[in-house]
């Protein structure tokens, strides 16, 4: 019993910590607003500023926020930068 215990809960963090429940990115995602959300954890998240056409650092708290929210630079690169967005369209 203690060991099924022991795989759900840890089953729960992973989902927690990785969304599992998260759908493919699109690049509708990067024109949303950039947004913190709420929480008390901070992580370090990057985001597509149209702006700046870039991909910039902020502090995530950990829960809320925007889709238009990356767990790297490459990864808002490959869904955001123009090129990627031609490149997924052909």
């Amino acid at each position: 019993m203690y060991v099924k215990v022991v795989i759900v809960v840890t089953i729960i963090v992973i989902c927690l910590n990785f969304n599992c429940s998260a759908r493919l990115r699109t690049s509708d995602d990067c024109l949303r607003p950039m947004k913190k959300g709420y929480g008390l954890r901070q992580r370090t998240r990057y985001y597509y500023d149209l702006n700046m056409n870039s991909c910039l650092e902020f502090t995530y708290k950990g829960r809320g926020g925007s889709r238009n929210r990356f767990h790297s630079r490459e990864d808002c690169e490959k869904v955001c930068l123009p090129e990627a967005i031609n490149n997924n369209t052909n």
